[in-house]
């Protein structure tokens, strides 16, 4: 996997924890909920539109962190709403991330 790819996406992961964390400790949320939204908002998108990488590995990845996001919903909170508003909404991010990505290839195309 390409070196800055991955250190980039450390960074994101960081800034992830950092932003949780002081939302956890600032303003009361819970740290699972908030990292789990901070993870799919920062992330996928721009997964989604790195084009150095390959489509299939852009999308792969994409699945892993909306995996690990629902994983840490549904066990902290189990099938309630919060977890059912978690699962509309990343379904959201992902439409709109392919949608976007598409439209963008195909105009450079």
């Amino acid at each position: 996997m390409n070196n800055t790819l991955v250190r980039e996406l450390g960074k994101r992961l960081l800034l992830t924890i950092i932003i949780s964390f002081l939302v956890n400790r600032f303003l009361g949320f819970d740290f699972a909920y908030f990292f789990a939204w901070t993870l799919a908002f920062l992330n996928i998108p721009a997964i989604m539109q790195n084009n150095n990488i390959k489509y299939g590995l852009r999308l792969l990845m994409a699945l892993l962190i909306g995996i690990i996001g629902t994983g840490i919903i549904f066990s902290v909170y189990g099938r309630g709403r919060p977890f059912a508003t978690y699962c509309i909404v990343l379904a959201a991010i992902y439409i709109t991330s392919i949608v976007v990505t598409y439209s963008k290839n195909k105009r450079t195309s």
